[in-house]
Order: C-alpha cells, then sequence, then structure tokens
C-alpha cells in the first residue's frame, strides 16, 4: 500500500472513530438514551492494528497520547472531522459505546459510519463500524466497507514519538494537529 492510500485509509478510519466525540443527538440514537463524551484512553503508547472488509488495511499504527492530547480523546477524530461531521453517540447498558456519524470532504466525499467502541479503553479497545463511501478520489474506497480497528496499550511513548503523534510505518509521522491536511488528501484537494 503507497502513502497515498494508506493515508487514504487512516482518514476514513478516523472519519469512522470522529463519532466518537462531539456528540450531536440525531435519529435512533437520539431517542434511546442520552447522549455521553466518548472514552478517554490511557496515556502512553497505543498500537492500532485496522482491518477493512476482513482484511489488515495497514501495519501497526503507533499512537502516543498525553497531556497535550488528551484533550483529543480518539486522537484523530475531533481534528479531522472539524465542522465537516453531524454525530450521535450513546452509552449501551453493557458499557460500549454506539456511534453513527456523517463527515463531508471536499465537493464530492462523503463518509457514513455507524458502529460500536467496546473495551476498557485502559489497556485495549476495539472498534466495529460500518463505512459508507462516496465521491472519494480513489474509486477503490468508495462503497461499503466493514471496518475493525484493535488498540493495544504498550506502555511509555518511546523517544521521538511525542503526545499527539502517530506513527504509520513506512517512515511516516503524523501529529494530529496536521489531520485536516491529511482530510484535504482524502478529499482530493
Amino acid at each position: 500500500m503507497g502513502p497515498r492510500t494508506t493515508a487514504l485509509v487512516l482518514a476514513a478510519s478516523a472519519a469512522t472513530l470522529a463519532g466518537c466525540t462531539q456528540p450531536k443527538p440525531s435519529g435512533a440514537l437520539a431517542q434511546a438514551k442520552t447522549p455521553v463524551a466518548g472514552p478517554s484512553r490511557r496515556t502512553g503508547l497505543w498500537e492500532q492494528k485496522v482491518f477493512r472488509d476482513g482484511q489488515r488495511a495497514h501495519g501497526v499504527i503507533r499512537v502516543c497520547l498525553g497531556a497535550p492530547s488528551q484533550d483529543r480523546p480518539w486522537l484523530f477524530a475531533q481534528d479531522i472531522g472539524a465542522n465537516r461531521c453531524h454525530r450521535s453517540m450513546e452509552r449501551g447498558s453493557d458499557g460500549a459505546y454506539h456511534f453513527a456519524s456523517v463527515c463531508r470532504f471536499g465537493q464530492n466525499a462523503v463518509l457514513t459510519s455507524a458502529g460500536v467502541a467496546s473495551g476498557d479503553f485502559s489497556t485495549s479497545y476495539e472498534v466495529r463500524s460500518v463505512l459508507t463511501v462516496t465521491g472519494a478520489p480513489l474509486a477503490e474506497l468508495d462503497g461499503r466497507h466493514d471496518l475493525r480497528v484493535e488498540g493495544h496499550y504498550r506502555g511509555a511513548c518511546p523517544p521521538g514519538l511525542a503526545p499527539g503523534d502517530a506513527n504509520l510505518g513506512h517512515g511516516i509521522t503524523v501529529n494530529s494537529h496536521r489531520l485536516p491536511q491529511l482530510a484535504n488528501i482524502f478529499a482530493g484537494a
């Protein structure tokens, strides 16, 4: 997978996780329960594996969370979604977070997702969602996709990986403050 495709898969994954922040109640979720804020992950190094349509979409993504990034509990979601997303979320009786979001990027790209985030968010978590993409700059991203993200806590952040940084492999490290640029790549800007 090349750097552009990697960035697009990451942007799609982030848009799915965007359903986990800044809830705005709508539809069935708003009627079912009171909206809640998304869970915060433990400070330190998290490794994430992303699967799209049952296939590993990327190697391991290493994310460093610390005090500067704690106001972005899902790291990617808040910055990449900004005002481009409408979201809703509830916490089920099982403790899992059920979310839905619609995000618009550029003039044509629309990502719609609905899913469930579960786990203790201190040692591990899993996000399962259905993502529907239309208008993506790469045709292979359009359509309905099953997305799964597994996250595992690995301890302190290593030297060279600052809070807010995500190492995508292949020598690519992105800081959460640069994620609007990834959204622009996804939109074909």
